[in-house]
């Protein structure tokens, strides 16, 4: 920025320094006009006063329902899949890298159910991870983003999903 004073004494400016000036003072009255960020915007008719994320799900007693998870993982498991619960099990799974449907106990036992989801976190927790990110659902409660490095030097012991959604099913 350069700014010099001129013969008769007055501050002349750059016409860049004009411009950030003005493009300062723009965006501090837009910052104190705006509304706070998104994360404020919370509806909290649908959360229950006090309760955790696993007893908001609770609250909502779901035990049929699908979700899509994206897992960036060292395993044999399909990174991104449709994973469809009923009654509380993992009945199958679609990978959606093929659309083959998946039904094997061998792969299924790989996919878990939402409190099986909070049981791995809370696990993980317990374990003092080097890292750790976890995300719920603002209105469901459950897990929708875990990131966890247990030991930042060990390799392939990371935890890495995101649940894009989840549907309820009709029970049977």
């Amino acid at each position: 920025m350069t700014i010099s004073v001129a013969s008769g004494g007055g501050i002349k400016a750059a016409p860049s320094c004009l411009f950030a000036l003005c493009l300062l003072l723009s965006v501090q009255q837009l910052a104190a006009e705006s509304k706070p960020p998104a994360w404020f915007d919370i509806d909290f008719s649908t959360l229950q006063r006090g309760t955790s994320a696993r007893q908001n799900w609770q609250l909502n007693e779901l035990t049929s329902y699908v979700y899509e998870i994206e897992q960036h993982c060292c395993c044999d498991a399909p990174l991104k899949a449709h994973v469809y619960v009923q009654q509380e099990r993992v009945t199958w799974v679609e990978n959606l890298e093929n659309g083959q449907l998946i039904n094997t106990p061998e792969i299924l036992s790989r996919y878990k159910t939402i409190p099986q989801l909070f049981d791995q976190i809370d696990r993980v927790m317990a374990q003092k991870p080097d890292s750790l990110t976890v995300e719920h659902d603002r209105y469901l409660g459950f897990p929708a983003r875990f990131l966890a490095n247990p030991r930042f030097l060990i390799a392939d012991d990371e935890i890495n999903y995101r649940i894009h959604w989840l549907k309820l099913l009709p029970a049977d």
